[in-house]
């Protein structure tokens, strides 16, 4: 009896936890998006005041290339990654519990490949 609440706990915990946390991730992320391009967009702007300045020498350093291009591309590039990566670990939880609730003989180890790919192998072979 004990075993069996247990298991049930484990597999709230699986479906609730993980999936609701990359729903309130995401929301972060979004804000932290939104409020990093309200911030580019005012330093763009602010600069472009200032473009009485003497040119630079490197054009990569003038503040409107920056701000423009550079900060926002390092951003986006930076939020995928910490998206993508979450995402990953929380699948690979998912599959790790499902396999011990569910006493499956085959785990993350067993798949070939990695990441995302690994984690939905595995759970097609846990839906079969």
């Amino acid at each position: 009896m004990n075993e069996s609440i247990d298991k049930e706990q484990l597999i709230q915990f699986t479906y609730h936890y993980h999936f609701d946390y990359i729903s309130h991730e995401l929301k972060d992320i979004e804000a932290f998006i939104k409020s990093t391009d309200n911030f580019l967009a005012d330093n763009l702007q602010n600069n472009k005041k200032l473009s009485d300045e003497p040119e630079h020498t490197n054009a990569r350093l003038h503040p409107e290339i920056q701000f423009g291009s550079i900060f926002p591309d390092i951003l986006w590039r930076t939020t995928f990654l910490h998206s993508y990566f979450r995402l990953e670990s929380a699948l690979d939880q998912v599959c790790k519990n499902l396999q011990q609730t569910e006493e499956h003989k085959v785990g993350l180890a067993d798949i070939a490949g990695n990441g995302i790919f690994r984690a939905s192998v595995i759970s097609k072979k846990f839906a079969t």
